[in-house]
């Protein structure tokens, strides 16, 4: 009820920046891609809010976890953010073994977890800059990922807040003004209803990595 009619003045807005009304003083085509930039922004946050509230009601409920197909995965969270890193000349390299490795979850919150952190790798990176998202398995410890970026990175006073909801450190604000501040508390409450252990790097003005770790035998069958 709430993300459908944003999307409906975005749309609809994006009508008449196109010309299909006829031409635009200057000062109304600012006006509109204010409009339109807000609207993105809030369709976003609306959609962070609703992957919470979807995460909160399963934990309440029955699971779905099924065996999953770590590679295929990641390929997908990676073609959802392939637009904006091609928009912004993002190179984002995809490193791994070639054998399937396969994990346990749910396919819809992991997706969550993955997507939100190549996201924010780049967002929170200089147009033209690199990112990596790496996978392997270790031996009777389970399947690793990494996703590394080198951005605007992380002030070591802050990090342990970043996984805080709306929580932006400044910094960030300066840099990406459309993130909603829900996408780590996000992978944070995918990482513990999955048992995961999501480690996080950063050195400010450097880049940030996070590595997200599987249990080779979940502790649960269901997270």
């Amino acid at each position: 009820e709430l993300k459908a009619p944003f999307a409906a003045i975005d749309a609809n807005t994006q009508i008449l920046l196109q010309g299909y009304c006829g031409e635009l003083p200057t000062d109304a085509v600012k006006v509109l891609n204010r409009m339109s930039a807000r609207c993105r922004r809030l369709g976003l946050e609306i959609q962070d809010m609703l992957q919470l509230a979807n995460l909160s009601s399963f934990a309440q409920g029955p699971t779905e976890a099924a065996d999953l197909d770590l590679v295929e995965l990641l390929k997908w969270c990676i073609e959802q953010t392939s637009a904006r890193a091609e928009e912004r000349r993002m190179k984002l390299t995809f490193r791994g073994p070639a054998e399937k490795i396969i994990v346990h979850g749910v396919d819809e919150h992991l997706k969550m977890l993955f997507s939100n952190l190549i996201s924010n790798a780049v967002s929170y990176s200089q147009p033209g800059g690199r990112i990596m998202v790496r996978y392997w398995s270790v031996a009777g410890k389970g399947p690793r990922v990494w996703v590394r970026d080198w951005g605007i990175g992380i002030p070591q006073e802050k990090i342990q807040r970043v996984f805080e909801e709306y929580y932006r450190t400044d910094q960030a604000v300066r840099h990406c003004r459309e993130s909603t501040g829900l996408g780590l508390a996000i992978v944070r409450r995918v990482a513990e209803m999955h048992n995961l252990r999501v480690r996080l790097t950063s050195r400010f003005g450097e880049g940030t990595g996070f590595r997200v770790i599987f249990q080779d035998v979940p502790a649960n069958a269901d997270p």
